[in-house]
């Protein structure tokens, strides 16, 4: 259903509605004016929200990854805007230079979430389940 809504968001709100809009905003903006304007209009749907980000957001990695879509356009989808991030991420690694000190690392990325028996304890298999009180 989700992808239905997308579908529908992008085909018929933005590719009919927004784009009509947008049109007439340029043109109103070229007759009030007297020259092209110096911007454009894209548009965006409203984010989604994450349901289960453990999942999510490991495959919008591997979709930017796999030049499936855009880092700008993961973002937008997201709610967030791609040029503040930017600037931001410059004003942390010019802030890491200063101090001396480098960005902090990346967790390492794993192919697959951990299982039970690699978060169990080593103790855990001595363990003996507890009789039951009749």
């Amino acid at each position: 259903m989700d992808r239905n809504v997308e579908t529908w968001q992008q085909q018929v709100m933005i590719g009919q509605l927004c784009e009509g809009l947008g049109r007439w905003t340029l043109e109103a903006w070229q007759m009030a004016f007297l020259r092209a304007p110096g911007f454009t209009l894209g548009w965006t749907a409203p984010r989604r929200p994450v349901i289960d980000p453990t999942r999510e957001i490991p495959a919008k990695i591997r979709e930017i990854e796999a030049g499936l879509t855009s880092r700008q356009r993961a973002q937008r989808e997201m709610g967030l805007d791609p040029a503040v991030i930017r600037r931001e991420r410059i004003e942390d690694a010019a802030q890491d230079e200063s101090e001396g000190g480098g960005p902090v690392p990346p967790a390492p990325r794993t192919t697959r979430p951990p299982t039970a028996t690699t978060t169990a304890r080593p103790d855990a298999a001595q363990a003996q389940p507890a009789a039951r009180k009749p």
